[in-house]
């Protein structure tokens, strides 16, 4: 049985029509005018929306909690699946005629292109807004291998991405501006002695695309390692090496890279990342002073009156902190003082937990911009205070 509602039924008329029609349709859901949606099976969760002239149509769909797709999307699949928090921005075309799935916490950015038989995409997936969107599929896209699955917390710009053949992306992969993977070649004919090659493509866990590099195919890039800005890669990447030139070739890897880093290492890379980031809030309105002890330092801010505290410690906590401030502890091991109005985060686990507010959001965007990442909320930064006064109410 086919669910749809008519496009010009107002919001509560056509989730109304969707729930009689067999639908699961949440509380709070919204369906601008003009967007339309068909489907066997259909699932929306509590308080998504779906902008206008929006264009969702498969056999299974199913939308999570606080999804929001925008306007002017087209979005068809067999089977579709959203996760919860994930924003698909205005103007994306999405064609995946198998499947179509993305975790949660996802963001895709504004007029992306993704065209395929099966793209899978994993948690906290992100693509910015770019003039040049992001482009999946390419020339082979209707094949019966072009399938592409992306790994969780990967990060793209307006990359192209070909998947005649299979394109699968590990975790924690960034992509920058410009970057490409192909997975044909071909042009004059192979009667008279030219090549033409199909091979899938493997990025590895952690693997950073630098800008403008090219991915050819039949390539494997192992885990951790790096492409340099420019390189055409045309055989395999080793695991945790640098490679460079075109064609590309190892430039870095084991034992020098990656540096070997001990635990007087790390600690006076985090007592000077504190100190950079007193820099950075200073130009973002805050009052800073430091307080250094041995195995850590307190950063203490102020702020239209408001105090709160930045706390490194390496292995032991030395004092206690007000459970009336705001604090944030950061250490490599775990910390079990936690009250209300405290964060903390585990700087061998990559893991958090506590409060979670503007400070917070603020200093996890910090870190990620030195590849220290504390996942599970999308990332923000308080703006310059100079910003404040340009953007303020007249």
């Amino acid at each position: 049985m086919l669910i749809q509602a008519h496009s010009r039924l107002p919001s509560g008329l056509k989730t109304r029509a969707l729930r009689h029609a067999g639908a699961k349709i949440g509380g709070g859901v919204h369906m601008s005018l003009r967007s339309r949606i068909s489907a066997n099976e259909l699932s929306i969760g509590d308080r998504s929306s779906i902008g206008k002239r929006a264009i969702i149509r498969g056999l299974k769909v199913s939308i999570g909690k606080d999804v929001t797709i925008g306007d002017n999307i087209e979005l068809r699949g067999s089977q579709i699946t959203i996760g919860d928090r994930t924003e698909i921005r205005s103007g994306s075309h999405i064609i995946a005629y198998e499947e179509f799935r993305i975790g949660s916490l996802g963001v895709i950015g504004a007029r992306a292109n993704l065209h395929a038989r099966q793209i899978v995409i994993g948690d906290e997936f992100y693509s910015d807004d770019n003039p040049i969107p992001l482009t999946i599929g390419g020339g082979g896209s209707l094949g019966p291998q072009a399938r592409i699955r992306i790994g969780n917390r990967c990060v793209m710009h307006n990359n192209l991405i070909n998947v005649a053949e299979p394109v699968t992306i590990g975790n924690d992969v960034g992509f920058s501006p410009d970057a490409s993977i192909y997975t044909h070649g071909f042009w004059n004919s192979v009667l008279e002695g030219y090549p033409a090659v199909f091979a899938p493509v493997t990025i590895g866990d952690k693997v950073w695309l630098g800008f403008r590099c090219s991915i050819l195919p039949g390539v494997k890039v192992g885990d951790g390692s790096v492409i340099a800005a420019g390189a055409v890669v045309t055989r395999d990447v080793p695991s945790k090496c640098i490679v460079g030139g075109v064609p590309a070739r190892v430039v870095e890897g084991p034992p020098d890279f990656p540096r070997k880093i001990l635990a007087k290492d790390a600690d006076e890379i985090m007592k000077s990342l504190v100190v950079e980031y007193a820099d950075l809030l200073h130009d973002k309105g805050f009052k800073t002073s430091i307080s250094e002890y041995s195995g850590g330092l307190t950063l203490r801010l102020e702020k239209r009156g408001g105090t709160s505290n930045i706390v490194y410690f390496q292995s032991v906590v030395r004092g206690a902190f007000p459970s009336e401030d705001r604090t944030i502890v950061l250490s490599f091991e775990d910390w079990a003082g936690l009250s209300k109005n405290h964060s903390f985060l585990n700087l061998s686990t990559l893991q958090w937990r506590g409060l979670s507010d503007q400070l917070l959001s603020d200093l996890r965007d910090f870190l990620r911009r030195r590849g220290i990442k504390f996942s599970g909320e999308r990332f923000g930064s308080i703006a310059p205070e100079i910003s404040e006064k340009l953007f303020q109410e007249d």
